[in-house]
């Protein structure tokens, strides 16, 4: 499928044939179009992982619900005054292919030191004006658990689907729910009980990873100062105004009612149920609370202490905790480690 095949007629008969609204489900198959051509780029490929609600309703769920924006994730080590070429030659190389498949650049976009966030304009089929929205995150570039390959067979595109890298799917869904606790976004919602619902990490070995990486992300990617525990209250306080415009256009027809009191009563238990800390894992969170970063006390897996020892967003934000007199000398060393990234 190219860009050239989004006709007004195939857009408006596969809107009609899976309920979906015709421009949101428009701007799906250009997001797809584009993960195809980057797909088919080493340059991409080799650096960034798909993640956030495309990755799970793309990958993982097969698109109970639309998602309108591409999230990636940095793979590549390094610190980011090494990182910077790359990252030129990134933006130039994306640049050109959108601007290739007929898209302007917004004005909308932010380049900040460890984020990239553009706009894509398109005049949509109807005639509109519309864009896509990627957002390129070069600060989460340590990642727990491997990336992985996977496939994107969508029924709404006419071709054999695509492979793409992704994160693991308990890293996807750790970001996720972290994503649900602190910004408690309706779209969020519908993820996470998705999940709540269905057989994926149901393992105790899975549940006990997803609790982990809760836990993690809980620490190095929340706003403000670290938190020493875990902080679900939040979810019940999700209006179920936020439905009619965060949610019901991104659902096919047949399928707009979403059980929000039941939805946040089930996802709290869920999460609950998992969210049961070892001392070690409480240790961990008091630890970085006070500036003090031992992924240890969290992992015993020696290939994730590894991958995560100099998390670049960890160690920036052990820098940033203020600290009482007389530092310790590894907190000293990580302090100096932070301001390098």
């Amino acid at each position: 499928m190219d860009t050239s095949d989004i006709t007004r007629s195939y857009i408006i008969e596969t809107a009609r044939k899976y309920g979906f609204q015709r421009d949101t489900l428009e701007k799906v198959i250009r997001l797809y179009q584009i993960l195809k051509d980057m797909s088919g780029i080493p340059l991409f490929r080799d650096c960034f992982a798909l993640k956030g609600g495309t990755a799970i309703n793309l990958v993982c769920f097969n698109l109970p619900r639309l998602s309108v924006d591409i999230d990636l994730d940095f793979t590549r080590f390094g610190r980011m005054p090494e990182l910077l070429p790359l990252r030129k030659e990134i933006k130039s190389a994306l640049f050109d292919l959108l601007q290739s498949r007929g898209y302007t650049v917004g004005k909308l976009g932010k380049e900040l030191h460890t984020l990239d966030q553009w706009t894509f304009n398109y005049r949509s089929i109807a005639g509109n004006n519309d864009h896509i929205k990627m957002e390129l995150n070069y600060g989460i570039r340590n990642h727990f658990l491997p990336v992985v390959s996977k496939e994107i067979n969508l029924d709404i595109v006419p071709d054999a689907g695509i492979r793409f890298p992704t994160l693991h799917p308990c890293e996807l869904f750790t970001t996720k729910i972290n994503a649900l606790i602190e910004r408690r976004a309706v779209r969020d919602l519908f993820d996470v009980y998705s999940l709540s619902q269905s057989n994926m990490l149901s393992t105790l070995r899975e549940r006990e990873m997803l609790k982990k990486g809760i836990v993690f992300y809980q620490t190095i990617g929340v706003e403000g100062t670290a938190r020493k525990e875990i902080d679900l209250s939040g979810i019940m306080d999700i209006e179920p105004s936020r439905i009619r415009s965060q949610l019901m256009p991104l659902l096919p027809s047949g399928k707009k009612f979403f059980p929000i009191d039941i939805a946040k009563r089930s996802t709290m238990q869920y999460l609950t149920s998992i969210l049961t800390l070892s001392p070690r894992e409480r240790e961990y969170m008091e630890s970085f609370s006070k500036g003090i970063y031992k992924p240890e006390l969290l992992f015993s897996d020696p290939e994730i202490i590894r991958r995560i020892t100099d998390h670049p967003m960890a160690l920036w934000k052990i820098s940033r905790i203020t600290a009482a007199p007389g530092l310790s000398s590894r907190h000293r060393q990580i302090k100096r480690r932070g301001r390098k990234l």
